[in-house]
């Protein structure tokens, strides 16, 4: 039996419980930049404060939700020649929401990091959870040459952060944060683990498959063909984001509402 999914009550599920409005076009400025209508950008949730990268996200899943939006009118199998097939455009429009899905949830934790590591000073981490990051990411020639140039530790963490960070594996996802003093687990421990687990069902995990294995993958999980279990993803995502940024922004100081 074919699902059926109220795409305008999800809609307004986003915006009223999420703050996530429905982005109707892009507007182009001089020099071909592009920017988005201001009310995206100016809203606020419950009178806390909002960073840039939630703002980001918002945009990328209103790019989800477009595909969504067209995902649900396609039927899963066809018929041809009296036999019945796998739809394409339903494989395709399935691997493609829940690959932009996780890309979102990563922009936006890649982002957010960023921000933050901007505003704390070295000095003022943790010097345990200091090392263990410094370690993990090998840092020690960063971190020393900036000391001894500043003759102090009191600089920002963004300083001392390679070209690239790993926002993939659970496991650095955490020693990541931990550094920020957020503890990414306990925000929601059981999206947490249906997100990030290691075990070949969590989102992540899924869309490592997806991208690695790509058809062949694809047939194996056969959830993928669920229409609920797409919606599902997609409020699970948002769920948890929502929550990280609930948290961030009942920590931050007034002064920096404008991150």
């Amino acid at each position: 039996m074919t699902e059926i999914i109220d795409i305008e009550q999800l809609w307004k599920t986003l915006a009223s419980k999420y703050d996530i409005s429905k982005i109707t076009g892009i507007r182009f400025e001089s020099k071909g930049r592009v920017s988005i209508s201001e009310y995206f950008w100016d809203r606020s949730f419950d009178e806390k404060i909002r960073l840039q990268s939630y703002n980001s996200f918002i945009f990328n899943i209103n790019r989800v939700m477009r595909l969504f939006e067209d995902f649900i009118s396609v039927e899963p199998i066809i018929t041809e020649r009296e036999e019945l097939w796998i739809n394409l455009n339903y494989q395709v429009f399935s691997e493609t929401i829940l690959i932009l899905l996780i890309s979102s949830l990563e922009e936006y934790l890649a982002d957010t990091f960023k921000i933050l590591a901007n505003e704390i000073q070295i000095n003022n981490i943790n010097s345990e959870v200091l090392l263990k990051f410094i370690k993990k990411y090998n840092l020690y020639d960063n971190a020393l040459v900036l000391s001894l140039e500043k003759n102090n530790f009191q600089f920002p963490l963004a300083d001392i952060l390679p070209l690239r960070l790993n926002f993939q594996n659970k496991d650095f996802l955490k020693i990541n944060y931990s550094v920020i003093d957020i503890d990414l687990p306990s925000i929601d421990y059981v999206l947490w683990g249906k997100i990030f687990s290691k075990d070949e069902d969590s989102y992540i995990q899924t869309r490592h498959r997806l991208v690695h294995e790509g058809s062949k993958e694809f047939l194996e999980i056969k959830r993928c063909f669920s229409r609920e279990y797409i919606k599902k993803a997609i409020l699970d995502i948002i769920e948890y984001v929502y929550k990280i940024e609930y948290h961030i922004s009942s920590k931050l100081p007034p002064e920096n509402q404008d991150l």
